[in-house]
């Protein structure tokens, strides 16, 4: 992880010592694009997308490569911690305006990331493609109506997963209250995105709140299940 909180975050990771919250390496990249693969199997968001088709095994495999390249660039770039090696993970993003644009070679892992990212939405047919559009335009709307610029003050939580041969453990739990503690040690506030109400009481057991929702799928006649319920949360600091 190569930004100037390295250390800090490296005693915070101390104090959780006996469920071995680590640093991501890339050894364990591999192993981690699994669990993020399989954690997010029965999303709601991504069932919308592939219209409850079951998964391609050869576009599944094609996806798990391009995360483990963005876990690769998301370790060198933000808070990339695991527990068991990649069976649970979080990663979080710093406050950009506590830690700047970086560097020319922090810039190109953002740019290579966010290419990822390009082919990634164009994978798939031609109505995943627009689903996975208007769905990203609908959930940047709310993020803009009800965080705005506040997002450059804020940490935030870009991932959050356990493999299912892991979960019930309190692993997800330790990852994030190290991120969470950081942020109270800091005084700045945290966000994310959930796109399964089902884990609505975990995150509000970690302080994070839903401040706003998008409803992805209600305008879309191709679509016969019930809208998806994406929530933008908010965790504001504790005094520490």
């Amino acid at each position: 992880m190569g930004h100037k909180n390295s250390h800090f975050w490296s005693t915070l990771l101390e104090l959780d010592g006996e469920l071995e919250v680590k640093f991501l390496k890339d050894g364990e990249v591999r192993k981690a694009a699994q669990t993020w693969n399989d954690a997010f199997t029965n999303d709601p968001l991504l069932r919308y997308f592939d219209d409850n088709e079951p998964k391609d095994p050869r576009s599944e495999k094609v996806a798990q490569v391009f995360m483990s390249g963005i876990l690769l660039g998301w370790i060198r770039r933000k808070i990339t911690i695991t527990v068991k090696g990649g069976a649970s993970l979080v990663v979080a993003s710093p406050a950009p305006s506590s830690v700047g644009p970086g560097g020319p070679r922090d810039r190109m892992i953002d740019w290579i990331i966010s290419g990822v990212f390009v082919v990634l939405s164009r994978v798939g047919s031609k109505q995943r493609r627009k689903r996975a559009l208007n769905a990203r335009n609908r959930i940047a709307k709310v993020i803009q109506e009800e965080i705005g610029a506040r997002q450059k003050d804020m940490i935030y939580v870009n991932l959050v997963c356990t493999a299912p041969a892991s979960q019930g453990h309190g692993f997800a739990s330790a990852l994030l209250d190290t991120i969470t503690r950081m942020a109270d040690m800091l005084s700045v506030a945290c966000w994310l995105e959930s796109s399964n109400v089902a884990n609505e009481g975990f995150y509000n057991s970690h302080g994070f709140y839903t401040v706003g929702e998008a409803a992805i799928g209600d305008d879309d006649p191709t679509w016969k299940g019930q809208p998806v319920i994406v929530q933008v949360m908010v965790r504001e600091p504790k005094g520490y």
